[in-house]
């Protein structure tokens, strides 16, 4: 028996020994995908609108639906326009004859060049304690406080001055030169950039300033507002999937007993497309970071090809915001498909709902040639994330019922040829039935199986026209230190270095201290003084005491120093007995400050040894360095003002004392 109990341990053990290994060669990029970038995209586009990437000189067609990463260029033409997206609450719109470039993009900060043209940024929520927004003009940067809508109007090359408008409750930090200010909801500034008035700055109404750009903007924004309201945030998807509002006005949400809550378009939505499938309009467009992503045709499908799966269902296609895999956040992924290479073809189809992120990016990444021509080698090969042994779905709305997921629908492989790959944008068609099902049941491919995919600077010159601009507009360079109040570092806001240095002055805010009770105790000529100001001011010890005791000579009347009537505290240190209040004011000693008391300076010190800090102001004749006498009854008898030194009767006055 207690045999029989070693061999069961050992059967679980050697089971559990199984999974565990199993479970390693699977590399669940749901969990954490090996490109992490945040992306936004295009939203709204009308007119010509062009994009440069930063790892390519070519300008491209910017179409609806295009991400937009980081180091991205973007430019207008006459009656051009264009929204970006950056999550679920924040847009950028941009008006015609503009340029624009995406200077930073990460999950807490997001800046954006304006060189010319004029732009608007709508923030739903924003949180100044988590998160930054800032916008470079022509020698100036709005730095976002508040959520609310800010515009900036650049204007175009040898213009003078730039203008900001805040509305909607919002509040900006505003840097320009060695100025800076905060503009509040409903005022509109108009900063000098050049010229004499650099730095200057007036303010008004934004009611002054409203056009048609404005009102186009106001408009979206209402769209957006109404399309949020109708969303499943925090039901049936995350803020993470920003665009799902797009899907409610072109399909339902349904729930089935397999999948939970899934979305199913309308069938006027796929009419317009004859014989739909997922990945079939559309096309592959580089994106730096990522490699080569899926850009669709369809105007609701930013969600739908860039999270969750598609799935065959009842004879239908719908779509689950998440795959059988999830985990806390949304990771977004250039395409969710399984792609391979067959014969001289580059074919592709929706990953199935049980697998992982299938990375066929995976030889751009890791054995891309550097520009040095030496080769990146990359980990050792593995199994790739075909369809999975179901394991728990954590946070899924519903799990499965155990069976495995049936082969993926045959009818939606996509095949190009190899060499047109990345090239054109479109002419997609299905593979024959026969051919389709070839693909479907291959076994899973590695790492090593995986098609070479081109990479976007070796075939630029080839791209077709569909895709590459031919006569591409020319702006001014942004780099060259046209935009922003300072050099901008990477991924760094600006908006607290430039409140220190140009509002500040590199000094320290004045604190107000709420312990006050201690210091009202101290006596009078003890209490510290209130602070001024709204930074401290250095304290230059020297030059106050220069300025307060003037050098004396022989040829100086006695009595010009009847004004430098200052309080005692003010005459450090004395080196000659003080006269009482009661003196005459003839007395031209140097230090003739009248003390109240003279008792703390009975003992001065001789004026043959003034203190290291200010020989030169507290020389006196040889005669005072002699000490003076205890009291000063000698020098009640008034003295006669022919005399030029009235030293004298302080040097008979320790005589007459004994």
């Amino acid at each position: 028996m207690h045999s029989a109990r070693r061999f069961g341990w050992a059967a679980v053990f050697s089971l559990l020994f199984v999974i565990a290994v199993g479970a390693a060669e699977y590399r669940f990029e749901d969990e954490e995908p090996e490109v992490k970038d945040r992306v936004a995209r295009i939203s709204f586009i009308t007119g010509d609108v062009q994009i440069k990437r930063s790892d390519n000189d070519q300008w491209e067609k910017a179409v609806l639906n295009l991400p937009v990463v980081q180091g991205d260029q973007l430019t207008t033409g006459p009656g051009s326009r264009f929204e970006v997206q950056f999550g679920a609450y924040s847009h950028l719109r941009v008006a015609e004859n503009s340029v624009i470039k995406v200077s930073s993009l990460t999950d807490t900060f997001v800046a954006v060049g304006v060189p010319e043209g004029s732009v608007t940024a709508t923030l739903v929520r924003f949180d100044i304690g988590s998160e930054a927004f800032e916008i470079d003009a022509p020698r100036t940067t709005v730095a976002v406080q508040k959520a609310g809508r800010y515009r900036v109007d650049a204007g175009h090359k040898n213009d003078q001055s730039i203008r900001v408008s805040v509305d909607d409750k919002g509040e900006a930090r505003i840097y320009s030169n060695n100025v800076g200010f905060t503009l509040h909801d409903g005022r509109s500034a108009k900063i000098y950039v050049e010229g004499n008035y650099a730095g200057e700055w007036e303010a008004g109404d934004t009611t002054q300033f409203r056009d048609d750009f404005d009102r186009w903007a106001v408009d979206r924004d209402l769209t957006i507002a109404r399309r949020q309201g109708q969303a499943y945030y925090g039901k049936f998807y995350d803020t993470d999937i920003y665009g799902a509002d797009d899907l409610n006005d072109n399909g339902e949400w349904i729930n089935t007993s397999d999948y939970g809550y899934v979305w199913r378009p309308f069938r006027n939505t796929l009419s317009v497309y004859a014989d739909w499938s997922p990945y079939r309009y559309g096309a592959w467009r580089w994106v730096p970071g990522y490699g080569w992503s899926w850009v669709n045709d369809e105007p609701w499908g930013w969600a739908t090809y860039h999270h969750g799966r598609w799935i065959w269902y009842n004879g239908a296609w719908l779509w689950a915001p998440y795959g059988y895999i999830r985990t806390a956040r949304s990771w977004w992924y250039p395409a969710l498909v399984i792609l391979q290479q067959f014969n001289r073809s580059i074919c592709w189809y929706p990953l199935p709902y049980h697998s992982a992120y299938f990375n066929f990016n995976w030889n751009y990444h890791h054995r891309r040639q550097p520009r040095d021509g030496s080769v990146r080698p990359g980990p050792s090969p593995s199994p790739r994330n075909w369809p999975i042994e179901p394991s728990p779905r954590r946070d899924g709305p519903r799990d499965l019922k155990g069976a495995r997921e049936p082969s993926p629908n045959d009818t939606a492989v996509i095949a190009i040829p190899m060499d047109d790959f990345g090239k054109v944008g479109r002419g997609y068609t299905r593979l024959p039935g026969d051919t389709a099902r070839v693909i479907v049941s291959q076994k899973p491919v590695t790492q090593d199986e995986l098609p070479v995919l081109p990479v976007m600077r070796d075939i630029s010159a080839k791209v077709l026209d569909d895709i590459r601009v031919v006569k591409p507009r020319e702006p001014m360079p942004i780099d060259a230190g046209t935009v922003g109040a300072a050099k901008r570092v990477r991924d760094v806001p600006l908006d607290t270095t430039l409140r220190d240095k140009i509002i500040l002055g590199d000094r320290q805010p004045v604190v107000k201290n709420d312990d006050d009770g201690d210091d009202a105790k101290q006596p009078s000529d003890q209490r510290s003084t209130p602070p001024l100001g709204a930074v401290g001011r250095p304290v230059k010890v020297s030059e106050p005491q220069r300025k307060t005791v003037p050098e004396p000579n022989d040829e100086t009347p006695p009595q010009k120093s009847e004004p430098r009537d200052d309080p005692p505290k003010r005459a450090i240190p004395v080196f000659v007995p003080q006269p009482k209040d009661d003196s005459p004011p003839q007395k031209s000693v140097p230090r003739s400050d009248p003390p109240q008391k003279s008792e703390p300076r009975s003992e001065p010190q001789p004026k043959s040894d003034p203190p290291p800090q200010k020989p030169e102001p507290r020389s006196e004749p040889p005669t005072k360095s002699e000490p003076p006498a205890q009291k000063s009854e000698p020098r009640s008898e008034p003295q006669t003002k022919s005399e030029p030194q009235r030293s004298e009767p302080s040097r008979d006055s320790p005589a007459k004392k004994p």
